[in-house]
Formats: C-alpha cells, sequence, structure tokens
C-alpha cells in the first residue's frame, strides 16, 4: 500500500499544475486566495485545506462525517458560529472516500450550488484511487480539484465540467 501511494504521489506531481495553469476564474481565485495563503498553524495538510476552505467561504451550516470527531470537535471550536448538521449545508467533510452518505449528499437535497465537498485520502489506496475518479465522472460533478491529500468537488450548474490537479 505504501508503494502505490509513493507512485501515486511521483505521477501526481507530473501531471499537476499550480494556479498558473488554472483557467477558471472560481478555482483560480480559490487556489490564489485560500490554498495558497499563508497558514499558521502546523496541521495535516487536509485539516488545513479544511481549515482555509471555512475561513475563505464562511459557510454557515456544515455536514461533517462522524468518523471525524476530532476534526468536528477542532472545527466547533475555532468556529462557534457555525451549525453543525442543518442542511442545506455549506460545506461538507469525509474523512475517507468509502461512504455511501457522499453520493445521497451529492445527489439529495442537502447541498446547494456553492457548496464545497472536501474528501480526505484519495490516494491511500488503489481502491480510493478508483472510486475518486468515478465521484469525478458522477453528472451532477462539475468541478473537482485533485490536492493529492484530498480532494474538493463543486456541484456549481453554471460551471463546465472541470477537473484540476493542484500542488500545495
Amino acid at each position: 500500500m505504501m508503494f502505490y501511494r509513493f507512485f501515486a504521489y511521483i505521477r501526481f506531481l507530473g501531471t499537476s499544475t499550480n494556479q498558473h495553469g488554472v483557467h477558471s476564474p472560481f478555482i483560480y481565485k480559490y487556489v490564489t486566495q485560500c490554498l495558497y495563503s499563508r497558514w499558521d498553524k502546523t496541521a495535516s495538510k487536509t485539516f488545513t485545506v479544511l481549515l482555509k476552505s471555512i475561513s475563505y467561504f464562511k459557510p454557515a451550516h456544515i455536514f461533517i462525517d462522524t468518523s471525524a470527531t476530532d476534526v468536528l470537535k477542532e472545527v466547533a471550536m475555532q468556529h462557534p458560529t457555525i451549525q453543525v448538521g442543518k442542511s442545506p449545508y455549506d460545506l461538507v467533510y469525509f474523512s475517507n472516500l468509502e461512504n455511501s452518505l457522499l453520493h445521497e449528499l451529492v445527489h439529495g437535497p442537502h447541498i446547494h450550488n456553492d457548496t464545497m465537498i472536501l474528501i480526505h485520502g484519495l490516494y491511500n489506496s488503489k481502491a480510493s484511487a478508483v472510486l475518486w475518479k468515478k465521484i469525478k465522472d458522477w453528472d451532477k460533478v462539475t468541478v473537482s480539484v485533485d490536492l493529492f491529500y484530498c480532494g474538493v468537488i463543486f456541484v456549481r450548474r453554471d460551471q463546465v465540467k472541470e477537473h484540476f490537479k493542484i500542488r500545495i
């Protein structure tokens, strides 16, 4: 499993870009003003992306899957005004791809056009990488951002289907 992740990272480096390879104004702004912003906290890359995204998008309602209790506690402590579990969700966090609730949320009434869905562990195994590819291909998913450590999907009806691989 460790070898798969290593070689997946090498492939990612060869196919990913920085903000200069982004042609979508929405994603360019997200990358330059959020993902590449300075952050003093030392945490995992996925958790840092989550905290930066909360500061950038300022969600009022979020969903964090039940297996991520430590993430939920930290977010609630740092952002006490955010309502957790009340839909429609502005931001959704999943600690892994193998969650059947992800499909239900993306295809159901609990998200809106500006909802951001952050998923941890895209390349933890070959099976998770295959699942990530399937998620990107869902009809409702119009924008996906592969950050290797995690992935972000948006269901933006006003944007053409695009996939980005961004180095952070």
